[in-house]
């Protein structure tokens, strides 16, 4: 569909540079990585760095010979070379050069290594390294004989802990050894879920990749839901038979979800279909429910605000909430009832002002947390809620009641410190010296565990008091 709309848009063998070549992915960036929308485009890997980083141009959508001339050409090179014995011969850049003679009008050098099973990659390294072999006219395994040896790769590594697992190209080559008469190595990578792209990286330049088996199932699925639109149940049936995955696993990585899959599973098989994507929510939805959406989230985000502290936002989050739901979420009205459509977009809505409320909220505590202590450990300043009484005591005439223990932590030491006496200004300094870490460290430590049990007060002005009493 991609090529249909370009070649109708007058695109067939022209020349682009790199700023035309962004315009032209602009509506497909969120479905496909900028190589894969290259390839779609006849661009090859090498065309499209030369694009991307030298100012060069390249033909898109080349229509060159008609498919017949080349399958001919193809078949008429191949049954030649087998006939001649090179079936699976492995071959440097000299013999290729020799092979390659009579076609030298014909075809590009790259063409012609195309058809002799030589990707990009191998050609260059036979080019510059005359040491280099390589194996041409390979015998393709039957599909069944390639899907087996995926599973075997993948069920070993699963079982040897390698889901997830960030490596590097030294390890790479190590998992790789077993198959490398049997896969190419960019075949294999893809198997890890390893790109093209980032296989170069992590060869080159010593960076890691994270193996993902879901990886090449996950762009092929999005490359086929790339449309914002329904797609019938029967389509969903065919990719799931095509790819060897469950539909429930398709709709999770399409819509990002695995608590609410259910809801939509059975919405798939009520309705026969279901829409994919992004749309906004539709103007009849809103006159009937506008007022319900709205009323809710406001009231949701004073909610949040006055218990954060940060109610002068509640107004202008609620309001964006609202927008972005309208604008994002308009598939759930698509794809379910009203009543359960309304439900899911408030929750939405709530989620995505809940999320406003605390990065503000983290923010905040953060940096009067800051304000508050010294790099050597004193309590310069800290303001009670209540009292609003400034409190500046030391911690010496308390420090032999409190025994440290092997398994303490700030947090428990603090607990401790609290529940014998110290005021919390005394606590926080008695531990900076007993754990003998920083104001930055500590502040970390507190900042993410406090606030994971709701142990931080915030102030009007923004000040913040530690611990879970007032005094």
């Amino acid at each position: 569909e991609i090529v249909s709309e370009l070649i109708e848009r007058g695109y067939q063998n022209k020349r682009i540079d790199y700023t035309e070549f962004l315009k032209l992915y602009e509506p497909y960036k969120r479905k496909l990585k900028e190589s894969e929308f290259a390839n779609i485009l006849g661009i090859s890997y090498a065309n499209w760095q030369a694009i991307k980083y030298r100012n060069q141009k390249a033909v898109i959508l080349k229509k060159d010979k008609t498919d017949e001339d080349r399958e001919k050409l193809k078949q008429e090179i191949v049954s030649t070379l087998i006939e001649r014995g090179y079936q699976n011969k492995r071959i440097d850049y000299t013999e290729f050069l020799k092979l390659y003679e009579p076609y030298r009008i014909k075809l590009k050098e790259s063409e012609f290594a195309s058809i002799l099973g030589i990707s990009y990659s191998n050609l260059q390294n036979m080019k510059y390294n005359r040491n280099q072999k390589t194996i041409i006219i390979k015998k393709d395994k039957t599909d069944e004989e390639k899907k087996r040896l995926e599973q075997e790769i993948v069920s070993t590594l699963i079982e040897r802990g390698y889901q997830n697992k960030s490596i590097d190209y030294a390890e790479f080559l190590k998992l790789y050894e077993p198959y490398r008469i049997k896969l190419k190595e960019s075949e294999f990578a893809s198997i890890l879920g390893i790109s093209y792209s980032n296989l170069q990286t992590i060869k080159h330049r010593g960076n890691k990749s994270t193996i993902n088996f879901e990886y090449k199932y996950s762009s092929r699925i999005l490359y086929l839901f790339w449309e914002n639109k329904e797609y019938e149940l029967e389509y969903f049936e065919e990719v799931s038979k095509n790819l060897g995955l469950p539909i429930y696993k398709i709709l999770e990585i399409l819509t990002k979800e695995r608590t609410n899959l259910e809801e939509l599973i059975n919405a798939l098989h009520t309705r026969g279909k279901i829409f994919v994507g992004q749309t906004r929510i539709s103007d009849s939805f809103l006159q009937k429910y506008g007022e319900i959406i709205s009323d809710d989230i406001h009231k949701y985000s004073k909610q949040i605000g006055k218990k954060l502290h940060t109610g002068m936002y509640a107004e202008d989050f609620a309001q964006e909430a609202i927008l972005w739901v309208i604008d994002k979420k308009g598939n759930i009205e698509r794809n379910f009832e009203e009543g359960l459509a309304l439900e899911r977009i408030i929750k939405y809505a709530k989620s995505n002002c809940k999320y406003m409320h605390f990065r503000i909220f983290s923010q905040k505590k953060v940096v009067s947390l800051d304000e508050v202590l010294s790099e050597d450990g004193k309590i310069t300043r800290l303001t009670r809620v209540k009292s609003k009484e400034n409190v500046q005591d030391s911690v010496e005439k308390r420090e032999e009641e409190i025994e440290m223990s092997e398994d303490d932590t700030p947090i428990t030491l603090i607990q401790r410190c609290l529940s014998n006496g110290m005021n919390r200004e005394e606590a926080l300094s008695f531990v900076m010296k007993k754990f003998n870490i920083s104001k930055k460290e500590l502040l970390e430590t507190l900042t993410e565990e406090l606030s994971k049990r709701n142990k931080i007060k915030v102030a009007e002005t923004g000040e913040v008091y530690l611990g879970a009493r007032d005094e």
